[in-house]
């Protein structure tokens, strides 16, 4: 009998090899990867090279909840509505830019946001054309004053 009150046997235990189940489970999971990779491959660039999803466009109001659901964005229009300065007009010359970490020079031009975060313009210019929120603190910029469909 073994060393437990239950009578049950003694399973072995070796961790010089993965057992022939967790071997299976992981080839399944990469042949489920490589699947996904394959149907998800719809990834193309536009005119200034950035990526995009070429499905992201479907009807995605009913997409919000769906896992699936990718932020196009704000317009060109609305981004370019948000007010520009310099470093040097609001005193930031030598801080750093929390998009690409170089530090603003006097003569950069800065784009302030609603939310009040301020990043190089061509920074977040680029971020706000994939993304609705601020990169700092995640406020979504559809859901401010400036936002109108």
């Amino acid at each position: 009998m073994s060393a437990n009150n239950q009578g049950d046997q003694e399973i072995p235990f070796t961790t010089d090899q993965p057992t022939t189940q967790a071997a299976e489970t992981s080839q399944r999971i990469e042949e489920i990867d490589v699947a996904q990779a394959d149907e998800s491959d719809s990834w193309e660039t536009d005119d200034e090279g950035d990526f995009y999803d070429e499905h992201a466009h479907d009807d995605l109001s009913d997409h919000e909840d769906d896992e699936h659901y990718v932020d196009l964005g704000l317009s060109k229009h609305l981004i370019e509505c948000y007010p520009t300065t310099t470093a040097e007009e609001v005193s930031v010359v030598g801080a750093l830019c929390d998009i690409c970490l170089n530090e603003y020079k006097s003569d950069d031009k800065l784009r302030t946001i609603p939310c009040l975060h301020r990043f190089h313009s061509k920074c977040i210019d680029k971020w706000l054309k994939k993304n609705s929120k601020c990169p700092m603190c995640r406020s979504d910029l559809r859901k401010s004053e400036w936002y109108s469909d």
